[in-house]
């Protein structure tokens, strides 16, 4: 079946990125923030330089938590695929 290209339908593509966004919401405070000046440890949320709850995560916890999300469920860039690497 070589040039057969496997589409989705928009459901299902903005199924997967609702389960995507809802892991990573999830995931989140189990990554320690690597930010110095908030150095928020597992389970905690991340804190401003003045020492107030952060509104969001720091962007370096954000990233850490999205690859690890990613490599587990597979996705690669905007079309989520599958990739098994056996080595």
């Amino acid at each position: 079946m070589a040039g057969v290209v496997m589409m989705e339908s928009r459901a299902a593509t903005e199924r997967r990125r609702v389960e995507r966004a809802a892991a990573i919401q999830t995931e989140i405070e189990q990554v320690p923030c690597g930010m110095k000046s908030c150095g928020a440890g597992e389970g905690e949320a991340c804190r401003t330089t003045t020492g107030r709850l952060a509104d969001q995560p720091h962007r370096g916890r954000l990233a850490e938590t999205t690859a690890r999300v990613d490599a587990r469920l597979g996705w690669h860039g905007y079309n989520p695929a599958r990739v098994d690497v056996d080595a």
